[in-house]
């Protein structure tokens, strides 16, 4: 139990992955990692895919998701593991994310068509359950050759520049995610927090969260060992995750998952053994 190999941040096609749930899960059991969790942006869609593989290849399981904060310019991610996906007022929360990204992903799909990409038309951009996002977009260019990954993101970015701060008027605060992430049973982690564009900020919410995510490729050797100080400081124990989206090729998380959030996840772990 104290030195089991956890990765508990992946993406999937059902988000801005480039692989099947399924797949993920099989990529991480052939790397060594004994507890996985599937953490699309936004939606629970994937998890059972995932779950169901993970306990036919002998894993561990924790139900996951990425719930997006805030507006860009102050945009931050948190994990949630082991929420109840079924839970109304959590389901209700990544419903209403999940419109603020399509209603970005729809404006950015028109400014690509103007610069002459012209997406292939695709059942998934007007399915008010599925996530869409600029990197969905991207992905879409990308497999039909349409542009190559730097020449899409330079005009994603330029579309994104141009749109008004009320598309993103209802994305949750910090506060109103925590209260629905632990009302619905679950642990809330801060995700890759160098990246966030207000970290101080977000520190200062740092009460609201169970763990930080310290050990993930997203963070330079200065970064984690800065984050694993905050760690120790705070008393919050410290999270590992690939943050897998299909490239570069997989990994398995360098050390073990920290035995104090082991201990936390508790039962919400599902234990292959269990089903």
């Amino acid at each position: 139990m104290n030195r089991m190999y956890a990765d508990l941040h992946a993406h999937s096609l059902m988000s801005d992955g480039w692989y099947g749930p399924a797949e993920v899960v099989d990529m991480q059991a052939a790397h060594g990692v004994g507890l996985v969790a599937l953490t699309d942006h936004d939606t629970f869609a994937g998890v059972a895919r995932a779950r169901d593989r993970a306990v036919e290849r002998g894993l561990a399981f924790v139900v996951g998701v990425e719930i997006t904060v805030g507006a860009p310019g102050h945009m931050h991610h948190l994990l949630a593991h082991g929420p109840r996906p079924d839970d109304p007022a959590l389901a209700d929360l990544l419903a209403g994310n999940r419109r603020v990204r399509r209603a970005e992903a729809l404006a950015v799909q028109a400014h690509l068509r103007r610069a002459g990409m012209a997406l292939p038309d695709d059942p998934v951009y007007d399915d008010p359950d599925a996530v869409v996002m600029p990197h969905t977009l991207a992905r879409a260019a990308i497999r039909a050759r349409l542009a190559r990954h730097d020449a899409v993101w330079a005009e994603i970015k330029i579309a994104l520049a141009r749109l008004p701060a009320k598309v993103y008027a209802a994305m949750p605060d910090p506060v109103t995610v925590a209260e629905a992430v632990h009302g619905a049973g679950g642990l809330l982690v801060w995700a890759h927090p160098a990246l966030s564009r207000d970290a101080a900020a977000m520190r200062g919410r740092l009460p609201l969260f169970d763990a930080v995510e310290v050990l993930t490729p997203r963070h330079d050797a200065a970064q984690t060992a800065a984050l694993q100080a905050l760690c120790l400081r705070t008393g919050k124990p410290a999270t590992t995750g690939r943050d897998f989206h299909g490239y570069p090729r997989y990994e398995r998380p360098p050390v073990p998952l920290d035995p104090a959030y082991l201990r936390m996840l508790g039962d919400r772990i599902i234990w292959p053994d269990r089903n």
